[in-house]
């Protein structure tokens, strides 16, 4: 393994930490993009992404808490 002055090491873990930092935030944005450009199979209902807000919202809503009425709302509401 070649030998790295420190100098080096600092600026490729720098440049690591900016690649990890990009892909942690840009996997589930570029994921979802995908699916929208894409579209529904056939028979399926389209995408909408109302829908997919009020099923994240509804699922913090459930995990947040322990009420039995949440969870109930849940599943008469959706």
């Amino acid at each position: 393994m070649a030998k790295l002055s420190p100098d080096t090491k600092r600026k490729l873990t720098a440049v690591v930490n900016v690649g990890k930092t990009i892909f942690h935030w840009s996997f589930i944005p570029t994921v979802l993009y995908l699916g929208f450009r894409q579209g529904t199979d056939p028979g399926m209902p389209p995408i909408t992404i109302m829908r997919y807000m009020l099923l994240f919202l509804k699922a913090i809503l459930i995990t947040r808490t322990n009420h039995f009425c949440h969870i109930f709302m849940f599943f008469v509401f959706f």
